[in-house]
């Protein structure tokens, strides 16, 4: 199967979660400002230095839980660049007990799971926070589309194929031609594993679109190989249509006439010249 053999164009195989991005928006707490400069610069160093600074002077009241949570998270950020993920993790679960409101502490979290290759804890708690409420001004919530992307990836990685087609479904509700090429292979992918023969002729007339013919009648294959020929024929006439004078094009619609019983178009195209040998 030329596509499911080649996982390395799989986006779900391959993704990863987007990086934070320290954001120094007007609402953002003065304090954080140039810290958070630090931090979006990737100046660890500087940025740990103002955080213990700054944690070290910060009454340790309820007023001022919040700002706490935050350099407490951005000190979770600091090693976790460094590559100190038990530090990050710890960090990041003070800032969560002080503000459970936010996404910028669990998605250090999930970071640490991702790179562990702990996929299906990493799903399990991502599916606790889906659509959560907004947090604190300085807060870095995850896009709602890659909290479903990352949800589809984890169950694809864990082998739960029927989620990971809901929650792709979930990131782009518009369908298959708002997604990217390599997240519809993946559409169709997860067709094949799922059995599902309409959708998969579905992704199918997405990716023939535009490619080469030799590439379409190799994905189309992959469906008649399946035995799903009443879904092929229709994908085989509109890749003809564009190349008429493709001989193996015209042999593989001629067979599949006589396979689904259409033998008036069988005859038609056969009319049209004797073909040569495969």
């Amino acid at each position: 199967m030329p596509l499911a053999s080649t996982p390395e164009r799989s986006l779900l195989a391959s993704y990863h979660l987007p990086e934070r991005r320290f954001r120094a928006g007007a609402a953002l707490p003065a304090p954080l400002r140039p810290i958070w400069e630090a931090l979006r610069t990737r100046r660890t160093r500087d940025a740990q230095i103002a955080l213990r600074h700054a944690l070290a002077s910060l009454p340790e009241d309820a007023a001022h839980a919040s700002l706490r949570a935050a350099l407490l998270y951005g000190l979770a950020a600091t090693h976790l660049h460094d590559g100190h993920p038990s530090l990050a993790e710890r960090y990041a679960r003070e800032s969560l007990a002080l503000e459970p409101r936010q996404w910028a502490a669990p998605r250090i979290l999930l970071e640490i799971l991702e790179a562990r290759h702990a996929y299906e804890e990493a799903y399990l708690y991502l599916t606790e926070r889906l659509a959560g409420p907004t947090g604190p001004a300085w807060d870095d919530p995850l896009p709602e589309r890659d909290q479903y992307l990352a949800a589809a990836a984890w169950t694809w990685h864990i082998g739960d194929f029927e989620a990971a087609a809901r929650f792709v479904h979930c990131a782009y509700p518009d369908g298959l031609p708002t997604m990217p090429s390599d997240l519809q292979e993946d559409c169709f992918r997860l067709a094949l594993y799922r059995d599902q023969p309409d959708e998969a002729a579905e992704a199918a007339a997405c990716l023939i679109t535009n490619r080469p013919v030799e590439s379409a009648d190799a994905l189309l294959q992959t469906i008649v190989h399946q035995g799903w020929t009443a879904q092929a024929l229709p994908l085989y006439r509109s890749v003809y249509a564009s190349d008429p004078g493709n001989e193996l094009l015209r042999r593989r619609l001629i067979a599949l006439c006589i396979r689904e019983g259409v033998i008036d178009e069988a005859r038609k195209l056969s009319s049209l010249g004797v073909l040569k040998a495969s």
